[in-house]
């Protein structure tokens, strides 16, 4: 891929046993991959640890949090959690950067 200028932005997603298996208890499945692509500097989005980090914004049982985003696999309610999660992560990758991305903020009036 590095002969073609090309770049991946690897994406890891979950169930919701596994996602509530690691909020409840803590425990990831996929820790050596997790660590890889660390090690590696690889580009990845951690959707278990963005989960996570929502989860706790919510005053829900794990299970009304997991019905909220899966009904057997991700609602449209998730597919956008998940586009959203990795937005920031993409555009960091481009090169050049998408305009909305690319312009210094104006300072405010003041």
């Amino acid at each position: 891929m590095a002969a073609n200028n090309r770049k991946v932005l690897y994406g890891i997603s979950y169930g919701g046993y596994t996602l509530k298996q690691f909020i409840t208890q803590k425990k990831r499945f996929d820790r050596a991959l997790v660590d890889v692509f660390n090690l590696r500097q690889l580009p990845y989005v951690d959707l278990m640890a963005t989960h996570a980090a929502d989860f706790s914004k919510f005053r829900l049982d794990i299970d009304e949090y997991i019905l909220r985003y899966f009904v057997g696999h991700y609602n449209p309610l998730e597919n956008f959690a998940c586009a959203f999660a990795m937005k920031d992560a993409l555009a960091t990758m481009l090169d050049p950067k998408p305009p909305v991305y690319s312009h210094k903020p104006t300072p405010a009036p003041g």
